[in-house]
């Protein structure tokens, strides 16, 4: 069976408005949701959180805020971090869906890449054609946009396995798993 991971680097989030501290007198605060990584692979100026998190800094320093970033453990609490109001705005590489723009605000997007599949070449590589993914497994991160595009493969009626990954691994993480046999 192939095991297979969905990787991408998308657009980012941002919904929401700048918070007064508690202390009038204090400057006002832009709170970033990040992911917590403890393990990634990429030198940390290569993730798409480095890049937006570029722009939010150029951002709030134009109009006189400090940014303040919020940790969250794994991928699947940002957005509801966001809507529980324990960040303004959200720095993490997220996809724009139509589930999710039920929920949030997105910007213009700041990066726009493809979704790709990872296999091990000792397991038959990547699938050529649809009809080659049917009856794989494959491994995304739990509450990713790639779970949307497996489901929307499924609805076309190519059969295969969905398993989502639990914790903030990051993409290049993943990928190394899938390396190792997942």
């Amino acid at each position: 069976m192939l095991s297979a991971l969905l990787v991408g680097l998308c657009v980012s989030a941002i919904d929401g408005g700048v918070r007064q501290a508690p202390d009038a007198g204090s400057p006002k605060r832009l709170r970033v949701l990040v992911r917590l990584f403890t393990d990634g692979f990429l030198p940390p100026q290569a993730t798409p959180e480095t890049a937006e998190l570029e722009l939010l800094e150029a951002f709030a320093e134009r109009h006189g805020l400090i940014v303040e970033r919020v940790a969250v453990e794994r991928f699947d609490e940002l957005i509801p971090a966001l809507l529980d109001g324990r960040g303004d705005v959200i720095a993490a590489g997220l996809t724009v869906t139509p589930a999710r723009q039920k929920l949030v605000s997105f910007t213009r997007p700041t990066e726009v890449v493809d979704e790709v599949l990872v296999a091990r070449a000792v397991d038959g590589g990547v699938p050529k054609t649809l009809s080659e993914l049917a009856g794989a497994t494959v491994h995304v991160a739990k509450g990713s946009a790639f779970v949307e595009s497996l489901e929307a493969l499924a609805a076309k009626g190519v059969a295969l396995k969905v398993e989502e990954v639990e914790g903030s691994l990051p993409p290049d993480h993943l990928a190394w798993e899938v390396c190792r046999g997942l």
